[in-house]
């Protein structure tokens, strides 16, 4: 028998072809809304700000990209619509920080502010991912610009004759700093799965930045917290059971500030334990202890120029007055509320790593709470994207310790 067939006329399968096509439209979410503002304000502001791009790009670039990302910010704020109670309390504090902003003259903090408040229901290691990839091309195309003689690879010689190169950044310490926090966003993605060749190749670069920028601190501590990442692999102790393992992992960061400050507010250069002290961290005491008789403490902040060895101060004349820590230099631009507030925040974050059993966050934030005694990256995004975690203090599932992000994208990403 035979059987009729049937074909489906021409005009019917183009138009079967197009619905299919038609339905596959860009989903824009407020997630993937914060993840393209993040990258874009990320990738500018190291360029320039931290980059010899800086100075051969329009930095009218650079604010067009900053409006644009914070733009997109209040954008996908007002696109959520419903608030609890405390994200209420987080606008709040970001209306007081706004304050803080404009008083002590330093507007990028409202970027970072409102950065931390949108990440408080975003995947927190896709943040981390997003930014350990942004940086690491950033890092190969500026040193390789500099090599290639396309930007400026500055060079600095110290008192002992040593010298000092800044492979396309600004100043010679960066990129180190950099591959600090890089190398903590690398240990936080790998976690238990870190190799011993894993440790090996993070020393290895980080040794190659030291023979070239000469940056001691973050060097140091990379060799310390890789050593420490690979062996806490091998803990089974659970860290919430431990009274001392949690002491020291909620409050290092208030701790380390309170001795950073207390030890500059009280530096006797005529005592000799001081000295040596002082000496061995590069004059840093000194330098505190005279920002803090100049200054004083501020409770909202004050406009402080600070004048350091970086390029937009290589033509001006002022005496040398840059405080390295990040604590210090928060507490006397910024205002103590500011660095108060850092600090509670990390307080909760670090108590939620240890009930949570997130061994490596804890760690991670004992190696930024060293860190950010000698050095000014504590707060600064373009280096630390771990204080964007301070964002889920204002998501209510935090406070009741269910998952910040799996509950909200249920409800919003349908």
């Amino acid at each position: 028998m035979n059987r009729l067939k049937y074909e489906v006329p021409k005009e019917l399968k183009r138009n079967f072809k197009s619905n299919k096509i038609s339905d596959k439209k860009l989903v824009i979410t407020p997630t993937s809304l914060f993840y393209f503002a993040y990258a874009i304000w990320l990738i500018a502001s190291i360029i320039f700000k931290v980059s010899m791009f800086s100075q051969i790009l329009p930095y009218i670039i650079y604010t067009f990209i900053r409006i644009i990302a914070l733009s997109i910010l209040i954008i996908r704020e007002l696109w959520i619509k419903k608030y609890s109670r405390i994200e209420f309390l987080g606008i709040a504090i970001i209306g007081l920080l706004f304050i803080i902003a404009i008083r002590s003259d330093t507007m990028i903090l409202i970027d970072t502010i409102l950065f931390i408040f949108c990440a408080r229901n975003v995947p927190f290691e896709k943040i981390i991912k997003l930014t350990f990839f942004i940086q690491a091309f950033l890092m190969i195309f500026i040193a390789g610009s500099s090599f290639a003689g396309i930007i400026e690879n500055r060079t600095y010689v110290r008192s002992n004759g040593q010298m000092r190169w800044s492979i396309g950044y600004t100043y010679t310490t960066f990129p180190s700093q950099l591959c600090f926090y890089m190398t903590l966003m690398y240990i936080y993605i790998k976690k238990e799965s870190i190799k011993i060749w894993n440790v090996i190749f993070l020393i290895l670069i980080n040794s190659f930045l030291y023979i070239l920028t000469d940056t001691k601190n973050p060097f140091y501590l990379v060799i310390l917290f890789s050593i420490m990442a690979y062996m806490f692999k091998f803990s089974k102790q659970r860290m919430k059971n431990n009274i001392a393992t949690r002491i020291l992992f909620e409050y290092c960061i208030p701790a380390a500030a309170l001795i950073m400050i207390l030890a500059s507010m009280y530096y006797d250069p005529s005592n000799e334990l001081h000295l040596f002290i002082n000496t061995l961290l590069s004059k840093r005491l000194t330098l505190g202890n005279r920002a803090v008789l100049q200054y004083g403490f501020s409770i909202l902040g004050q406009p402080i120029q600070w004048i350091g060895n970086t390029i937009e101060y290589s033509n001006i004349s002022a005496v040398y007055n840059y405080v390295d820590s990040s604590y210090l230099q928060i507490a006397l631009n910024q205002g103590v509320i500011l660095l108060i507030l850092i600090c509670v925040g990390f307080v909760l974050i670090g108590r939620k790593a240890i009930t949570t059993g997130n061994k490596y966050l804890c760690l991670i934030i004992l190696a930024i709470s060293i860190h950010s005694a000698f050095d000014p990256q504590l707060f600064n995004l373009c280096y630390n994207p771990f204080i964007l975690a301070l964002g889920y203090i204002f998501n209510k599932n935090f406070i009741k310790g269910e998952n910040c992000v799996k509950k909200y994208n249920k409800k919003l990403f349908i």
